[in-house]
């Protein structure tokens, strides 16, 4: 019944404010041209309106516009005394194809960590993209990636060929374990721990403008154990070992498949328009062992759009996974198609719902507060289900908040977002580089 009332109030609020927007949008364009002003009057830079000025829409800006004006003057201070251009010029070179930049996250379902990465855009001046970072976090946690590749390599019927060499590894002492299905209780919260490493390379070439097609190959194994079993128990104590497939050994794939991508959003690090159309298929073979085999097939859909303001923007998305197995295999517990805080159904804990099949859709609503501030409003949904023939369009849950993101001198991108399903609030913080 709560979950009804949620869906009626959230199609309602959408609605209303996509009527209320358009109905700005329109407003805007038929509003009579402002008088021209000489070339050497000096004019102020105009601050964003209201980008819904009816009550009680507007309320919520005015509010946000009080608790960012702190940020908004620093940000101006330090464009103002070129601090940040100097933090640029020192992590960068002349031509910014190189760049070292500081990462913290917080409440992204890790923890809170900090690290370096590193990225080179023209690495031996043959436009090869080298990025990499290191993460640790504060239980000594630890998580790092690396990727070289070049867009142009080679080139191949008369195509340019793309090639990626990628590895990841990471180690986690308490990955979250809640039980498997959409219905699982929050008070089963288990801790695990998992080692996970994986190595490979992908190519891809463009079948038209936009769409790209990638075959990739990768070598990927894993050890889920007790790991810190700090404040919640260990998975072992609140489980049985039928419902926890593959813990405690060492699993390793080849791991073979491609992606099939149309892509036309804005080469942007906060894209408002265009969107991308998403098919990438798995085929998980286990080396050395047997009965772990599986496929996986996951297709995404995203479209951003601009409402009448560069700064206006819509996101809609929709994801599902499909997992399945032959001849008896079994999919390890910690391989399960996820949903939560990342996924993103973000007002949910990390490793929150597991099964062999999910699907989440997000609405998020974007808006100028000050110059380099936008405001956001999200609302997730989603669920997890054992494979095609048991979904329906029940059990979903839902999740709805918002935050703020901050870019200074198109560098760096601060995200800060609120959101709750029910279960407590999630505070998420991110930093992402924009070279």
């Amino acid at each position: 019944m709560a979950a009804s009332r949620v869906q009626k109030f959230a199609r309602l609020s959408c609605g209303l404010i996509a009527a209320l927007t358009f109905a700005r949008a329109l407003r805007a364009e038929t509003a009579p041209a402002p008088p021209p002003v000489a070339e050497s009057a000096p004019q102020a830079a105009a601050l964003p309106e209201p980008p819904i000025e009816v009550f009680p829409f507007a309320f919520p800006y005015y509010v946000l516009k009080g608790v960012t004006y702190p940020i908004y003057k620093l940000g101006h201070l330090i464009e103002k005394n070129k601090y940040s251009r100097r933090s640029v010029g020192f992590l960068t070179n002349e031509n910014r194809s190189f760049s070292v930049y500081p990462i913290l996250t917080v409440g992204d379902g890790r923890k809170f960590g900090g690290g370096l990465g590193l990225a080179h855009i023209d690495l031996f001046r043959r436009d090869y993209h080298l990025k990499t970072h290191f993460i640790l976090y504060q239980d000594l946690d630890q998580r790092a990636v690396f990727s070289l590749g070049n867009e142009k390599a080679f080139q191949a019927l008369g195509r340019d060929f793309s090639f990626e060499f990628a590895s990841t590894w990471y180690k986690d002492g308490d990955e979250d374990f809640f039980g498997i299905g959409p219905d699982t209780d929050e008070s089963a919260k288990s801790e695990f721990g998992l080692r996970r490493f994986t190595v490979g390379a992908r190519f891809g070439f463009e079948l038209i403008p936009n769409l790209s097609f990638s075959p990739r190959i990768f070598f990927d194994t894993a050890l889920a154990n007790n790991g810190h079993a700090g404040l919640s128990d260990p998975v072992e104590a609140n489980f049985p070992p039928a419902e926890l497939p593959g813990f405690g050994r060492n699993i390793s794939y080849l791991d073979y498949g491609f992606r099939l991508a149309h892509d036309t959003r804005d080469p942007d690090v906060s894209p408002h328009r265009g969107g991308l159309r998403e098919l990438v298929f798995h085929r998980f073979m286990g080396i050395g062992q047997k009965g772990f085999d599986y496929f996986q097939w996951d297709v995404d859909v995203e479209q951003y759009f601009t409402l009448g303001h560069p700064r206006l923007v819509l996101w809609l998305h929709n994801g599902w996974t499909f997992q399945n197995t032959s001849g008896g295999s079994q999919i390890p517990f910690y391989r399960l198609a996820v949903l939560d805080v990342n996924s993103p159904l973000r007002g949910f804990d990390k490793g929150r719902f597991r099964d062999r099949g999910s699907v989440v859709f997000n609405v998020e609503f974007r808006y100028p507060i000050w110059d380099i501030v936008d405001g956001t409003v999200f609302f997730d949904t989603g669920r997890v289900f054992g494979g095609i023939s048991n979904f329906a369009f029940k059990d979903f849950k839902f999740t709805g908040g918002g935050g703020i993101r901050v870019t200074v001198n198109k560098y760096y991108l601060f995200r800060l977002e609120a959101a709750t399903g029910g279960e407590g609030l999630n505070l998420i913080f991110r930093a992402v580089q924009n070279i």
